[in-house]
């Protein structure tokens, strides 16, 4: 084998070992990109969830400050006292 050919293959086996590495580069961007939507997207559910219970929590201790007087009778009243 002249030096030629062997240049050649050698050109030929860097070629192949570039594509396989492109290839895999590609495959391991892609990875991570599902990754990352994945995290995106559980991290956005989060902050609603986080956003949701602190609606929630306000709305409850609006019920509980909540007093609607009407004839001198408050509209909550407590259920224990009821005699059924």
């Amino acid at each position: 084998m002249d030096i030629e050919e062997r240049s050649a293959c050698i050109i030929a086996m860097n070629r192949r070992m570039n594509r396989l590495l492109k290839l895999k580069l590609k495959q391991s961007k892609d990875e991570i990109l599902e990754q990352r939507q994945s995290v995106d997207k559980d991290h956005l559910e989060l902050q609603n969830l986080i956003y949701e219970a602190g609606h929630l929590k306000k709305q409850i201790v609006a019920v509980k400050d909540y007093k609607y007087v009407t004839n001198g009778f408050s509209v909550l009243y407590d259920v224990t006292n009821i005699k059924w």
